[in-house]
């Protein structure tokens, strides 16, 4: 038997695997008991660290390599079918750029023991696997099995005839009619990446095939949308050249030009075994359904290539020799090793950048590694891999292999150079990315060579707000005196966040009377310091509510009163308490933001009486703001708690975001990180309860059912009868789907009401901004950045409200925001079926 833990590729799958589905290859152990068992553990130890070690030693002895291993398992290969294919199977799954030396391992294996059915067992379980990736929409893990299939079928383990049909099918989906781009694109995209591994055993014996399926995937980039690349481009004015089916096609026709040959091409070890291989007789595919289209499944859309080494002799310090030439096939081919051995060890970051540097290629990759890394990390509208599992692969290869760092920082810098025609998301994202990797290695960097920017601040402003978030995170990771160490003094503007409360704003705020804490008619004046005094005494809420009560607010100089009182009406006085309490409450954070946070949940009751409205709401938040002004952990942090203990609402947290669009920190980051927040959180509600009523109604059903058996049994006189106490624990059961289905139905409206203010907020700021005589252009880029972001990232669930949505900005005035609503019309439609 298998045992072992750690992650693996292929989770979900449904097959009796011999191993864990959770289980990477490589650190998989067989525990044997006694006996017979324990012997065959050894051995079968002993073989799978043979088969996993294919490959490791130079490529000019894989040949001899290979039938070294098979002639020393050819003995053991009858007694363990079952146990070695699926060695061979988790390895193809978990270094898929070997897909055609295991391919090869399989065919020798069947010619020397032809009556195993060893190579029998592999297809068919490499098949019931391929199902149920297709099943699941499982594209990137789709794309190494069937490039397998391909490989077998050159090795002549499985008939050509076969895979051709089997990519025609694939192929059918995009000549459906109405089909819908984002799943007719995965699988054009899907038939021309096997056909690299294909093509040549096609020229040589199925050209016609070959042409046919050509024609066919070029009808359909005629026929398709070019503009959606357009839309998830990282950097403007691409346009569709860098459109990834549109460049793989191009890279097919590069090398059938160049006879099917190419450098990341050129390891074809079949070409040795060639005449071995003429003994095996190719067995029939099993058969393998292409399922249909549905609405539940969320398909991804294909980003477009990401380039930043497009130029073949580019250096810069960082690089000190001149980048190895990379023809559009060899990147394309580099590019899909990458993303394949990264989907495969996503949970294993050590592991993955171990096998991302041992790709059959025997010239220099590593521009084209750190390019597509980087390009996942940025890719829209969101990663295939978790941002944290590509951030960590990257400091993995900069802690193990001497030739990664340069190349991470020339990426870093190009990426620098060119933010001003960058994605306002994806500068978040690189933001974010740059200073977890600084924090890796004390914050080193060649700050010098970006001090330029700060002499011509009106030309760089986007490059200056990108330095600022970058040295905010940077703080949030550290501390604002770390930083400013490793900091060069000129930069020093630039950091301005620190963890620090504002005391300016704590002394006595509404204190009208700066010298005195009483009034005029002996009774105590509110102040923050009274209320903060209460609260570290352990007051309870209706003591501090007491103390408010009680308390005096004079009328400042500037105040008129009808009645000659000398203090503020109720309604006045109250947003006096407010704010009072707010920065009591908030000042506790000073010293421990987890003492605040449970102190907040202790003072419940106090706000829930003195919020009376969102504009009091509003106030909360505006105090969370000036207290805690410069650090943005703090104000997003407790913006998140205040929304969880139900003190702000929603729809408050937008209006007061919005509220803040004639101030420089509109453009601020955690600004819109809140703003974020709010939605998810909201998305988040809807999302349980809608799972709450599912798994009610599911129960409701199965009690009907039962009641229907119990009915027939009565009525055949098998069970006695329950004198109605099931159809009362059914009614009792409606009810509360109904009570469930109200709520439901509620905080989907509450959802939509919210992503209607947002963009309605969205549209009116941006007007306003442009109608000033000098409209600023830095903040219209961001502001215009953002909205483009909140209408890509939440796409799916606006898609409802688009004929709204149409309303709000289709009909603005202004260019901009109508070409956001444009984009978001292409995405929806790219991913939604007609009706």
């Amino acid at each position: 038997g298998h045992s072992g833990g750690g992650p693996q590729p292929h989770a979900g799958v449904k097959r009796p695997r011999a191993a864990s589905a959770q289980e990477p290859v490589a650190k998989r152990f067989r525990s044997g008991g006694g006996g017979e068992e324990a012997a065959g553990g050894g051995v079968l130890d002993a073989v799978h660290d043979l088969i996993l070690n294919i490959g490791n030693g130079s490529l000019k002895n894989i040949a001899d390599e290979l039938e070294k291993v098979v002639g020393i398992v050819k003995n053991d290969v009858p007694l363990f079918v079952p146990e070695i294919a699926e060695d061979v199977l988790q390895c193809v799954a978990n270094i898929p750029c070997r897909s055609d030396i295991y391919a090869i391992f399989v065919a020798l294996v069947q010619r020397k023991c032809p009556e195993t059915a060893f190579a029998p067992y592999l297809v068919r379980t490499a098949c019931a696997d391929l199902q149920d990736l297709l099943d699941a929409s499982e594209f990137t893990l789709v794309i190494p099995l069937v490039r397998f299939l391909a490989c077998l079928a050159s090795c002549r383990v499985i008939q050509t005839d076969d895979v051709v049909k089997l990519l025609r099918r694939f192929l059918a989906v995009v000549e459906a009619e109405n089909i819908v781009q984002a799943h007719a694109d995965e699988y054009a995209n899907l038939v021309m990446l096997t056909l690299f591994w294909m093509g040549p055993d096609l020229v040589a014996n199925h050209l016609s095939s070959l042409t046919s399926i050509l024609e066919n995937v070029d009808d359909y980039l005629k026929r398709r949308d070019p503009d959606l690349p357009r839309t998830l481009e990282v950097f403007a004015g691409a346009g569709s050249e860098n459109d990834a089916l549109v460049l793989v096609r191009q890279a097919l026709q590069e090398i059938s030009e160049k006879e099917w040959s190419s450098p990341s091409l050129s390891f074809r070890p079949q070409e040795h075994f060639k005449y071995d291989l003429q003994e095996l007789t190719p067995m029939a595919l099993p058969s393998i359904s292409v399922p249909a289209f549905s609405t539940s499944v969320s398909y991804r859309m294909l980003a477009p290539v990401f380039y930043l080494f497009d130029s073949p002799k580019a250096r810069s310090e960082y690089l000190e020799v001149d980048l190895f030439y990379s023809s559009l096939v060899d990147r394309i081919v580099i590019r899909q090793y990458v993303l394949d051995t990264l989907h495969a060890w996503k949970s294993c970051p050590k592991e993955c950048a171990k096998y991302l540097l041992k790709f059959p290629v025997e010239h220099d990759y590593h521009h084209i590694l750190m390019e597509t890394l980087v390009g996942e990390l940025l890719r829209l509208p969101l990663p295939d891999v978790h941002n944290v599992v590509i951030m960590s692969v990257v400091v993995q290869l900069c802690k193990t292999h001497n030739k990664a760092p340069p190349y991470v920082a020339e990426c870093i810098d190009r990426i620098f150079w060119k933010i001003d025609d960058m994605d306002i998301e994806c500068m978040e994202r690189f933001t974010h990315w740059f200073a977890l990797h600084l924090s890796n290695f004390q914050f080193n960097w060649n700050w010098e060579a970006w001090s330029k920017v700060l002499d011509d601040q009106g030309k760089h402003s986007l490059k200056l707000a990108f330095l600022q978030e970058l040295f905010s995170k940077l703080v949030r990771l550290s501390y604002a005196d770390r930083v400013a160490k490793v900091l060069p003094t000129k930069f020093a503007e630039l950091l301005h966040d620190r963890a620090e409360m504002n005391m300016q704003e704590f002394e006595v705020v509404e204190s009208r009377v700066a010298d005195s804490d009483r009034s005029d008619d002996g009774g105590p004046q509110v102040s923050s310091a009274a209320v903060l005094a209460l609260i570290n005494k352990r007051a309870s809420p209706q003591e501090i509510l007491d103390y408010m009560n009680k308390s005096q607010v004079p009328r400042s100089d500037g105040e008129s009163s009808t009645n000659g009182d000398s203090t503020l009406s109720p309604e006045n006085a109250k947003k006096i308490y407010i704010r009072c309490f707010t920065h009591a409450l908030f000042s506790i954070g000073s010293k421990s933001l987890s003492h605040l946070l449970l102190f907040a949940e202790r003072y419940i009751p106090v706000y829930r009486k003195l919020l009376e409205s969102s504009d009091d709401q509003i106030l909360v938040l505006e105090g969370l703001h000036k207290l805690w002004g410069r650090s943005p952990q703090h104000q997003v942090i407790l913006s998140d708690k205040l929304m969880t203990l139900c003190i702000v609402d929603n729809s408050s947290i937008v209006r007061w975001v919005f509220s803040l669009a004639d101030t420089p920190v509109f453009l601020r980051s955690h600004v819109w990180e809140i703003l974020r927040n709010t939605v998810n959180k909201t998305i988040a509600r809807r999302e349980t309860l809608e799972n709450a009523l599912k798994e009610m109604e599911e129960t409701l059903a199965e009690q009907r059912a039962k009641q229907k058996k119990r009915a027939e049994a009565e009525k055949d006189g098998n069970v006695e009868n329950d004198d109605g106490a099931m159809e009362v624990d059914i009614q009792d059961l409606v009810e509360k789907v109904g009570k469930v289905k109200k709520n439901v139905e509620s905080v989907q409206q509450e959802f939509r009401d919210l992503m209607l203010v947002v963009f309605q907020r969205f549209s009116m700021c941006i007007g306003q901004n442009a109608d000033k005589e000098s409209a600023d252009e830095t903040w219209t880029k961001i502001v215009i950045g953002h909205l483009r972001s909140f209408g890509r990232q939440y796409f799916r669930e606006t898609m409802s409200m688009m004929d709204t949505l149409s309303n709000v900005l289709y009909t603005d005035v202004y260019e901009d925001v109508q070409t956001v609503y444009l984009d978001m019309k292409l995405i929806t439609k790219a991913v939604k079926a007609s009706q």
